[in-house]
Protein backbone atom coordinates (compact mmCIF):
# COMPACT_ATOMS: atom_id res chain seq x y z
CA UNK A 1 0.00 0.00 0.00
CA UNK A 2 0.85 3.44 -0.62
CA UNK A 3 0.27 5.71 2.26
CA UNK A 4 -0.22 9.09 1.57
CA UNK A 5 -3.30 9.79 4.58
CA UNK A 6 -0.58 10.92 6.99
CA UNK A 7 -2.17 13.83 8.10
CA UNK A 8 -5.05 11.16 9.43
CA UNK A 9 -2.88 9.20 11.42
CA UNK A 10 0.84 8.26 11.05
CA UNK A 11 2.60 4.72 11.08
CA UNK A 12 4.01 4.73 14.97
CA UNK A 13 7.96 4.61 14.70
CA UNK A 14 9.51 0.98 15.82
CA UNK A 15 10.86 2.58 18.25
CA UNK A 16 7.46 3.47 19.67
CA UNK A 17 6.34 -0.42 19.10
CA UNK A 18 9.45 -1.29 21.36
CA UNK A 19 8.26 1.34 24.18
CA UNK A 20 4.58 0.56 24.21
CA UNK A 21 5.18 -3.37 24.07
CA UNK A 22 7.72 -2.61 26.76
CA UNK A 23 5.70 -1.02 28.87
CA UNK A 24 2.80 -3.44 28.15
CA UNK A 25 4.90 -6.62 29.81
CA UNK A 26 7.49 -4.80 32.42
CA UNK A 27 6.26 -2.13 33.60
CA UNK A 28 2.66 -1.61 34.00
CA UNK A 29 2.14 -0.76 37.65
CA UNK A 30 -0.32 2.40 38.33
CA UNK A 31 1.49 5.30 38.40
CA UNK A 32 -0.55 6.66 41.52
CA UNK A 33 0.39 3.05 43.48
CA UNK A 34 3.26 3.77 46.38
CA UNK A 35 4.94 0.44 45.85
CA UNK A 36 8.28 0.06 43.78
CA UNK A 37 5.93 -1.16 40.69
CA UNK A 38 3.97 2.56 41.18
CA UNK A 39 7.21 4.51 41.45
CA UNK A 40 8.22 2.64 38.12
CA UNK A 41 5.39 3.72 36.36
CA UNK A 42 5.37 7.12 38.05
CA UNK A 43 9.14 7.78 36.55
CA UNK A 44 7.93 6.62 32.91
CA UNK A 45 5.04 8.89 33.22
CA UNK A 46 6.78 11.84 33.73
CA UNK A 47 9.83 11.01 31.84
CA UNK A 48 7.38 10.89 29.05
CA UNK A 49 6.17 14.35 30.04
CA UNK A 50 9.59 16.31 30.42
CA UNK A 51 10.35 14.87 26.75
CA UNK A 52 7.27 15.87 25.28
CA UNK A 53 7.28 19.14 26.72
CA UNK A 54 11.01 19.69 25.48
CA UNK A 55 10.19 18.52 22.21
CA UNK A 56 6.90 20.93 21.70
CA UNK A 57 9.40 24.34 23.21
CA UNK A 58 7.84 24.29 27.00
CA UNK A 59 9.69 24.64 29.71
CA UNK A 60 7.49 23.17 32.57
CA UNK A 61 6.63 19.80 32.04
CA UNK A 62 4.04 20.16 34.78
CA UNK A 63 1.82 22.42 32.06
CA UNK A 64 1.24 19.13 29.79
CA UNK A 65 -2.02 17.04 30.68
CA UNK A 66 -2.22 13.58 28.66
CA UNK A 67 -5.61 12.71 27.32
CA UNK A 68 -7.07 9.70 25.25
CA UNK A 69 -7.57 11.91 21.99
CA UNK A 70 -6.76 15.39 20.64
CA UNK A 71 -10.37 16.04 20.42
CA UNK A 72 -10.36 15.45 24.31
CA UNK A 73 -7.96 17.91 24.46
CA UNK A 74 -9.42 20.12 22.85
CA UNK A 75 -12.47 19.80 24.99
CA UNK A 76 -10.70 20.18 27.69
CA UNK A 77 -8.81 22.85 26.71
CA UNK A 78 -12.22 24.91 26.18
CA UNK A 79 -13.31 23.95 29.62
CA UNK A 80 -10.62 25.20 31.65
CA UNK A 81 -10.27 28.49 29.67
CA UNK A 82 -13.93 29.38 29.28
CA UNK A 83 -14.44 31.03 32.82
CA UNK A 84 -17.50 33.35 33.78
CA UNK A 85 -15.21 36.08 32.13
CA UNK A 86 -15.03 35.10 28.68
CA UNK A 87 -18.25 36.29 26.67
CA UNK A 88 -18.20 35.42 23.33
CA UNK A 89 -16.05 32.23 21.71
CA UNK A 90 -14.33 33.04 18.17
CA UNK A 91 -13.07 30.36 15.66
CA UNK A 92 -11.70 30.26 12.21
CA UNK A 93 -15.03 29.22 9.40
CA UNK A 94 -12.06 26.17 8.38
CA UNK A 95 -11.19 24.67 11.81
CA UNK A 96 -11.19 21.09 12.67
CA UNK A 97 -14.66 19.46 13.30
CA UNK A 98 -13.73 19.00 16.79
CA UNK A 99 -13.21 22.85 17.36
CA UNK A 100 -16.15 23.44 15.54
CA UNK A 101 -18.58 21.10 18.02
CA UNK A 102 -16.42 21.86 21.33
CA UNK A 103 -17.20 25.74 20.55
CA UNK A 104 -21.02 24.83 20.52
CA UNK A 105 -20.79 22.05 23.15
CA UNK A 106 -19.13 24.37 25.97
CA UNK A 107 -21.11 27.83 24.71
CA UNK A 108 -23.32 27.63 27.30
CA UNK A 109 -25.09 30.65 26.25
CA UNK A 110 -21.91 32.42 24.73
CA UNK A 111 -21.75 33.73 21.14
CA UNK A 112 -19.62 31.97 19.06
CA UNK A 113 -18.27 33.65 15.61
CA UNK A 114 -16.74 31.81 13.15
CA UNK A 115 -13.94 34.02 11.81
CA UNK A 116 -13.94 33.82 7.36
CA UNK A 117 -10.97 33.15 5.30
CA UNK A 118 -9.78 33.93 1.66
CA UNK A 119 -9.89 32.28 -1.30
CA UNK A 120 -6.41 30.64 -0.23
CA UNK A 121 -7.49 30.09 3.07
CA UNK A 122 -6.35 32.62 5.21
CA UNK A 123 -7.70 34.04 7.85
CA UNK A 124 -9.05 37.41 8.02
CA UNK A 125 -7.27 39.01 10.78
CA UNK A 126 -9.32 42.70 10.62
CA UNK A 127 -12.49 40.55 11.51
CA UNK A 128 -11.02 38.89 13.93
CA UNK A 129 -9.28 42.27 15.38
CA UNK A 130 -12.84 44.05 15.17
CA UNK A 131 -14.44 40.79 16.78
CA UNK A 132 -11.97 40.51 19.71
CA UNK A 133 -12.63 44.48 20.41
CA UNK A 134 -16.43 43.63 21.45
CA UNK A 135 -15.88 40.67 24.12
CA UNK A 136 -14.09 39.32 26.35
CA UNK A 137 -13.66 36.02 24.25
CA UNK A 138 -12.21 32.68 23.75
CA UNK A 139 -10.36 32.32 20.47
CA UNK A 140 -9.32 28.92 19.01
CA UNK A 141 -7.19 29.05 15.58
CA UNK A 142 -5.81 25.89 14.31
CA UNK A 143 -1.77 26.04 13.68
CA UNK A 144 -2.16 24.27 10.00
CA UNK A 145 -5.75 23.59 8.23
CA UNK A 146 -5.81 19.81 8.37
CA UNK A 147 -7.48 19.66 4.97
CA UNK A 148 -5.22 21.64 3.01
CA UNK A 149 -2.08 22.53 4.95
CA UNK A 150 -2.32 26.06 4.87
CA UNK A 151 -0.82 27.69 7.65
CA UNK A 152 -1.87 30.15 9.94
CA UNK A 153 -0.02 33.32 10.66
CA UNK A 154 0.07 32.52 14.56
CA UNK A 155 1.79 35.07 15.57
CA UNK A 156 -0.65 37.91 14.76
CA UNK A 157 -3.39 35.81 15.97
CA UNK A 158 -1.41 35.61 19.51
CA UNK A 159 -1.02 39.58 19.06
CA UNK A 160 -4.58 40.26 18.24
CA UNK A 161 -5.59 38.60 21.42
CA UNK A 162 -2.81 40.03 23.12
CA UNK A 163 -3.93 43.70 22.39
CA UNK A 164 -7.91 42.71 23.29
CA UNK A 165 -7.45 40.72 26.53
CA UNK A 166 -8.24 37.46 24.55
CA UNK A 167 -7.45 34.02 25.62
CA UNK A 168 -5.72 31.79 22.33
CA UNK A 169 -6.09 28.57 22.28
CA UNK A 170 -4.32 26.52 19.65
CA UNK A 171 -5.21 23.56 17.58
CA UNK A 172 -1.31 22.64 16.99
CA UNK A 173 -2.23 18.29 16.06
CA UNK A 174 -1.28 18.81 12.54
CA UNK A 175 1.50 21.48 13.27
CA UNK A 176 3.75 18.63 14.91
CA UNK A 177 6.79 17.21 13.39
CA UNK A 178 6.13 19.14 9.99
CA UNK A 179 6.69 22.61 11.83
CA UNK A 180 9.49 23.45 14.73
CA UNK A 181 6.89 23.79 17.49
CA UNK A 182 7.67 26.68 20.46
CA UNK A 183 4.64 26.59 22.37
CA UNK A 184 6.16 28.86 25.15
CA UNK A 185 6.82 31.75 22.54
CA UNK A 186 3.49 31.49 21.12
CA UNK A 187 1.80 33.23 23.69
CA UNK A 188 -1.37 31.13 24.02
CA UNK A 189 -3.05 29.90 26.91
CA UNK A 190 -3.53 26.70 25.41
CA UNK A 191 -2.26 24.17 22.51
CA UNK A 192 -3.74 21.03 21.77
CA UNK A 193 -1.73 17.58 20.17
CA UNK A 194 -2.18 14.38 19.41
CA UNK A 195 0.69 11.72 19.30
CA UNK A 196 -0.71 9.53 16.34
CA UNK A 197 -0.07 12.58 13.81
CA UNK A 198 3.63 12.49 14.92
CA UNK A 199 4.52 8.72 14.35
CA UNK A 200 3.09 7.78 18.05
CA UNK A 201 0.84 5.99 19.47
CA UNK A 202 -3.14 6.10 19.41
CA UNK A 203 -5.17 7.29 22.83
CA UNK A 204 -2.50 9.59 23.72
CA UNK A 205 -3.56 13.40 23.48
CA UNK A 206 -1.45 16.12 24.62
CA UNK A 207 -3.20 19.57 26.14
CA UNK A 208 -0.38 22.61 27.22
CA UNK A 209 -2.18 24.85 29.58
CA UNK A 210 -0.36 27.97 29.97
CA UNK A 211 -1.58 28.75 33.65
CA UNK A 212 -3.84 26.48 35.74
CA UNK A 213 -7.26 27.30 36.09
CA UNK A 214 -9.14 29.91 38.08
CA UNK A 215 -12.08 29.57 40.04
CA UNK A 216 -14.20 27.10 40.63
CA UNK A 217 -12.64 25.04 37.56
CA UNK A 218 -13.75 21.42 38.46
CA UNK A 219 -17.45 22.14 38.12
CA UNK A 220 -16.57 22.58 34.24
CA UNK A 221 -14.38 19.86 33.37
CA UNK A 222 -15.88 17.23 32.14
CA UNK A 223 -14.00 14.56 34.86
CA UNK A 224 -12.42 15.66 37.92
CA UNK A 225 -10.25 13.54 40.05
CA UNK A 226 -6.85 13.71 41.70
CA UNK A 227 -4.60 12.88 38.58
CA UNK A 228 -2.46 14.92 36.99
CA UNK A 229 -3.04 17.93 39.18
CA UNK A 230 -6.87 17.32 39.28
CA UNK A 231 -7.19 17.75 35.47
CA UNK A 232 -8.47 15.02 34.21
CA UNK A 233 -9.39 11.46 36.40
CA UNK A 234 -8.08 8.33 35.59
CA UNK A 235 -5.38 5.64 35.58
CA UNK A 236 -3.16 7.25 32.62
CA UNK A 237 -2.38 5.36 29.36
CA UNK A 238 1.05 4.50 30.29
CA UNK A 239 2.16 2.60 27.08
CA UNK A 240 0.86 5.03 24.70
CA UNK A 241 2.18 7.96 26.73
CA UNK A 242 5.79 6.26 26.86
CA UNK A 243 5.37 5.60 23.32
CA UNK A 244 4.33 9.68 22.46
CA UNK A 245 7.68 10.33 24.86
CA UNK A 246 9.35 8.47 22.62
CA UNK A 247 8.05 9.81 19.56
CA UNK A 248 8.56 13.09 20.48
CA UNK A 249 11.87 12.63 21.33
CA UNK A 250 12.56 11.42 17.73
CA UNK A 251 10.80 14.36 16.13
CA UNK A 252 13.88 16.79 15.04
CA UNK A 253 13.95 13.07 12.50
CA UNK A 254 10.65 14.55 10.69
CA UNK A 255 11.90 18.14 10.72
CA UNK A 256 15.09 17.43 9.33
CA UNK A 257 13.10 15.40 6.41
CA UNK A 258 10.66 18.28 5.83
CA UNK A 259 12.70 19.91 2.57
CA UNK A 260 12.90 16.24 1.47
CA UNK A 261 8.90 15.82 1.56
CA UNK A 262 7.89 18.85 0.15
CA UNK A 263 10.33 18.32 -3.07
CA UNK A 264 8.38 15.12 -3.60
CA UNK A 265 4.85 16.72 -2.33
CA UNK A 266 6.32 19.18 -5.32
CA UNK A 267 6.49 16.80 -7.46
CA UNK A 268 3.43 14.74 -6.84
CA UNK A 269 1.82 18.25 -7.35
CA UNK A 270 2.87 19.13 -10.59
CA UNK A 271 2.48 15.66 -12.10
CA UNK A 272 -1.06 15.60 -11.02
CA UNK A 273 -1.61 19.04 -12.27
CA UNK A 274 -0.49 17.79 -15.10
CA UNK A 275 -2.32 14.27 -15.50
CA UNK A 276 -5.67 15.69 -14.14
CA UNK A 277 -7.50 17.83 -16.63
CA UNK A 278 -8.46 21.66 -14.88
CA UNK A 279 -7.16 20.50 -11.04
CA UNK A 280 -6.43 22.99 -9.18
CA UNK A 281 -5.01 22.89 -5.55
CA UNK A 282 -6.28 24.74 -2.91
CA UNK A 283 -4.14 27.33 -0.62
CA UNK A 284 -1.41 26.75 -3.59
CA UNK A 285 0.00 30.29 -3.03
CA UNK A 286 -0.14 30.43 0.71
CA UNK A 287 2.30 29.08 3.54
CA UNK A 288 1.60 25.33 3.42
CA UNK A 289 2.68 22.20 5.40
CA UNK A 290 5.51 20.44 3.07
CA UNK A 291 3.61 17.52 2.73
CA UNK A 292 -0.20 18.40 2.28
CA UNK A 293 -1.46 18.42 -1.15
CA UNK A 294 -5.70 19.55 -1.11
CA UNK A 295 -6.70 18.64 -5.49
CA UNK A 296 -9.89 19.63 -6.96
CA UNK A 297 -10.23 16.78 -9.36
CA UNK A 298 -13.21 18.21 -11.60
CA UNK A 299 -16.38 16.12 -12.91
CA UNK A 300 -15.57 13.65 -9.95
CA UNK A 301 -17.02 12.39 -6.64
CA UNK A 302 -13.89 12.50 -4.48
CA UNK A 303 -15.13 9.54 -2.75
CA UNK A 304 -15.85 7.42 -5.73
CA UNK A 305 -11.85 8.43 -6.71
CA UNK A 306 -10.62 7.03 -3.06
CA UNK A 307 -12.19 3.33 -3.61
CA UNK A 308 -10.74 3.16 -6.73
CA UNK A 309 -7.18 4.32 -5.18
CA UNK A 310 -8.04 2.04 -2.63
CA UNK A 311 -8.21 -0.77 -4.96
CA UNK A 312 -5.00 0.56 -6.78
CA UNK A 313 -3.29 0.35 -3.77
CA UNK A 314 -2.94 3.99 -2.81
CA UNK A 315 -4.81 5.14 0.41
CA UNK A 316 -5.64 8.93 0.25
CA UNK A 317 -8.69 10.82 1.94
CA UNK A 318 -11.26 12.68 0.64
CA UNK A 319 -11.25 16.84 1.97
CA UNK A 320 -13.75 15.36 4.27
CA UNK A 321 -17.27 12.61 4.11
CA UNK A 322 -18.03 12.72 0.45
CA UNK A 323 -19.64 10.21 0.22
CA UNK A 324 -23.18 10.10 -2.40
CA UNK A 325 -25.65 12.65 -0.55
CA UNK A 326 -23.22 13.00 2.30
CA UNK A 327 -21.93 16.59 3.60
CA UNK A 328 -19.31 18.14 1.28
CA UNK A 329 -16.22 19.66 3.20
CA UNK A 330 -16.90 22.62 4.93
CA UNK A 331 -13.10 23.58 5.03
CA UNK A 332 -13.10 24.17 0.59
CA UNK A 333 -17.23 25.13 0.57
CA UNK A 334 -15.83 28.18 3.52
CA UNK A 335 -12.97 29.20 0.91
CA UNK A 336 -15.73 30.45 -1.42
CA UNK A 337 -15.93 27.35 -3.41
CA UNK A 338 -19.09 25.34 -4.95
CA UNK A 339 -20.17 22.64 -3.17
CA UNK A 340 -19.34 20.48 -6.26
CA UNK A 341 -15.43 21.22 -6.06
CA UNK A 342 -15.65 20.65 -2.19
CA UNK A 343 -17.27 17.07 -2.78
CA UNK A 344 -14.57 16.56 -5.87
CA UNK A 345 -11.32 17.53 -3.64
CA UNK A 346 -8.85 14.71 -2.76
CA UNK A 347 -6.01 14.96 -0.03
CA UNK A 348 -2.64 13.79 -0.27
CA UNK A 349 -0.12 13.76 2.76
CA UNK A 350 3.17 12.58 2.47
CA UNK A 351 5.49 11.91 5.48
CA UNK A 352 8.75 11.63 5.67
CA UNK A 353 8.63 7.80 5.06
CA UNK A 354 7.27 8.60 1.57
CA UNK A 355 9.41 7.59 -1.46
CA UNK A 356 10.18 9.21 -4.41
CA UNK A 357 9.20 5.70 -6.35
CA UNK A 358 6.35 6.05 -4.46
CA UNK A 359 5.13 9.29 -5.91
CA UNK A 360 5.74 8.29 -9.15
CA UNK A 361 3.55 5.17 -8.86
CA UNK A 362 0.65 7.08 -6.84
CA UNK A 363 0.77 10.04 -9.91
CA UNK A 364 0.17 7.45 -12.63
CA UNK A 365 -2.82 5.15 -10.30
CA UNK A 366 -4.35 9.05 -9.80
CA UNK A 367 -4.41 9.09 -13.52
CA UNK A 368 -6.11 5.78 -14.01
CA UNK A 369 -8.50 5.99 -11.31
CA UNK A 370 -9.81 9.34 -12.73
CA UNK A 371 -9.83 8.39 -16.28
CA UNK A 372 -11.68 5.15 -14.82
CA UNK A 373 -14.30 6.80 -12.50
CA UNK A 374 -17.57 8.09 -13.82
CA UNK A 375 -17.72 11.73 -14.25
CA UNK A 376 -20.47 13.44 -11.99
CA UNK A 377 -23.50 15.70 -13.03
CA UNK A 378 -22.47 19.28 -13.37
Amino acid sequence: MIYLDNNSTTAPLPEVIDAVTNTLSQNWGNPSSAHEMGRNAREALESARYTTASACGIASPASLVFTASGTESINLGFSCLLSPDIRQILISSVEHSAVLRAAERWADGRKVLCVPVDAEGALDLDYLRWAASKLPSLVSVGFANNETGVIADIASVSAICREAGSLLHVDAIQAVGKLPLHLDSLDCAAASLSAHKFHGPPGCGILFLKQRPVGDFHRRIPAPGHQQQGLRAGTENLPSIVGCGVAASLLQRSLEAGSRVESLRNQLEINLLEKIPGSEVHGRLSLRLSNTISLYCPGRNAADLVAALNRFGVAVSAGAACSSGGKSSHVIRLMGFSEERANGTLRFSLSCHTTSEEIVAAATMVEQAFNLTPATSQ
